[in-house]
């Protein structure tokens, strides 16, 4: 299994690269973005660390809207899904976040810097722990925009979540790394 995820991980770096390059080579597309809103999608891989590194890479589904409030500023509200398992256990993570991206903009290719923050559910299988949790958490996250038109883009991101709650009569450290595909467009 590990092999497999390593192959999708290297595939969807890939693939990233493919995106980014036919991207750059796509005309220029306005920077000026402000007031729009947009919806995102990603899909991706979860390594677990913390309290839980011995799980393996899992998965992890995340979406949705934000808006440019400034050329470089945008504010975003998402909600996703993180997940794990091994035999002797496994984690779901499911946070409902907000945050803001830092962004330099450009025609085509937007790299960009954010952190957020929200509430955290955890629910946590392994051995010795079988408990869920509502706790605050956040991210910080780095990613970049290939914009394809003025109203789609292709996203890569690598983001840092972090999540401490109590599970089992103590605090567990169910945070890890993110790293996703998607696409973002607007509306």
């Amino acid at each position: 299994m590990k092999r497999f995820l390593r192959a999708v991980f290297v595939a969807s770096l890939m693939a990233a690269l493919c995106m980014v390059s036919v991207a750059s080579a796509v005309d220029a597309v306005s920077p000026e973005r402000t007031g729009n809103m947009y919806w995102f999608g990603n899909f991706g891989l979860f390594s677990p660390r913390g309290d839980i590194d011995a799980l393996n890479t899992g998965w992890n589904l995340s979406g949705g809207i934000g808006s440019r409030v400034d050329p470089n500023i945008a504010l975003e509200s998402s909600l996703s899904f993180l997940r794990s398992h091994t035999s002797p256990g496994d984690v779901l993570v499911v946070p409902l976040t907000v945050g803001a991206r830092l962004i330099y903009p450009t025609p085509v290719f937007e790299p960009y810097v954010g952190a957020g923050f929200g509430f955290y559910y955890v629910d946590l299988k392994k051995p010795g722990v079988n408990d869920t949790a509502f706790t605050l958490g956040g991210y910080l996250a780095g990613g970049a925009d290939a914009w394809l038109n003025p109203e789609m883009a292709f996203t890569a991101e690598l983001k840092y979540q972090y999540a401490n709650p109590d599970l089992g009569g103590g605090r567990v450290d169910t945070s890890g790394v993110v790293f996703t595909l998607g696409v973002r467009m607007m509306f």
